[in-house]
């Protein structure tokens, strides 16, 4: 279902408004792609939990008005799990705390995913072979030699245990898109992880120019000689190139829990430890950070597995729409009073306005 909601055509136009429009993706503490993903995430969640159309447009509503009046991320991200839970108990018909964890539980846990975001220049072997963690076609040799020069020169952008063949999953749509806009995270990490480097999107917009630029910074800055400077440059072409880096597509791999090795989780003592808390509380308890990175060392066959490509459509809205802020009985209020308190002051100068006005005329 997931797949369906990201495909009608108001989830593109509200993908594209989060894209180009900063009074959505200009927030603190957080960058425009921590706003695509928490919306990504939002969406998914609901795609398994929900798994149902009907609330569709009151889920979009609120989620447009989220984004748009509050300005942190961490509060975007609550009032996501107040919304999400309030569609639960709609859909459940009861504010049973125990049938509510029950219900998550049953859809997002026992059968949800597993989720690893890789490069999609993989897709292909990945299709016909399954995911074999030694077969990755890797350039692993000649980044141990990168890494090695680097730390000669005391820096440490290249920071990786290139004998580790595992990899790693997570149950967190947030933290798999993170990572699927800077996969292979050690490549990233070396084109743009200095703190002196101030085109940090280069990498995930696939500007080859800007990544060239900001790695000859980083040599430049560390004063890498001119043969090591050489090699390094040379070994990122050749990764740019194998990694294929002409589109902008965010990959992942969907694998059921059933099929991946794990410490299962237990309800009861969850039941334990939270069954006093709000609905909201529950829900990101139960849904989040329960394995944000789960060591895979096992093959997983083709039948285990779900491809998930996100191709970013970044165009210009055609025509500005004058947007509709809806708020139903659901209160945001309670965790968001500045926003609240700047809306009633609004209405009372407006109010006033009108009153002064009506006086000058009699």
């Amino acid at each position: 279902m997931f797949r369906y909601l990201l495909n009608k055509d108001e989830t593109i136009s509200f993908i594209n408004t989060l894209y180009n429009n900063k009074v959505y993706n200009d927030k603190k503490n957080s960058n425009k792609e921590d706003i695509i993903g928490l919306f990504y995430d939002a969406l998914f969640k609901y795609s398994i939990i929900i798994e149902s159309n009907d609330y569709y447009d009151e889920f979009l509503k609120n989620i447009k008005y989220l984004f748009k009046k509050i300005n942190n991320i961490n509060d975007i991200d609550t009032g996501v799990n107040k919304l999400l839970s309030r569609l639960i108990l709609d859909k459940i018909k009861t504010k049973d705390k125990a049938i509510f964890m029950d219900y998550i539980f049953a859809k997002y846990i026992d059968g949800g995913y597993f989720i690893h975001a890789y490069n999609n220049r993989y897709k292909e072997h990945i299709d016909t072979n399954g995911f074999n963690i030694d077969e990755y076609e890797n350039l692993y040799d000649k980044f141990i030699k990168v890494q090695t020069i680097l730390t000669k020169y005391n820096c440490y952008a290249v920071d990786k245990d290139f004998s580790d063949k595992s990899v790693y999953f997570t149950d967190n749509m947030k933290l798999a898109y993170y990572y699927s806009c800077r996969s292979p995270f050690y490549f990233y990490n070396m084109i743009c992880g200095e703190e002196f480097i101030k085109n940090k999107d280069c990498f995930y917009e696939k500007n080859y120019k800007e990544c060239l630029s900001n790695i000859k910074k980083v040599c430049y800055k560390y004063n890498v000689g001119t043969n090591d400077e050489k090699y390094i440059i040379d070994v990122f072409n050749e990764e740019w190139n194998l990694l294929n880096n002409k589109e902008v597509i965010n990959s992942f791999i969907l694998v059921k829990r059933s099929a991946v090795k794990h410490d299962r989780f237990s309800l009861e003592e969850f039941k334990k430890k939270y069954s006093n808390d709000d609905y909201y509380v529950i829900f990101d308890k139960l849904v989040d950070n329960n394995y944000t990175n789960l060591k895979c060392v096992d093959n997983i066959s083709r039948d285990d597995i779900e491809f998930l490509d996100i191709k970013i459509r970044n165009e210009e809205p055609k025509k500005k729409v004058k947007e509709e802020i809806y708020l139903d009985e659901f209160d945001f209020t309670n965790s968001y009073g500045k926003v609240s308190l700047l809306l009633l002051i609004g209405s009372i100068l407006i109010t006033l306005g009108i009153i002064i006005t009506i006086l000058l005329i009699i």
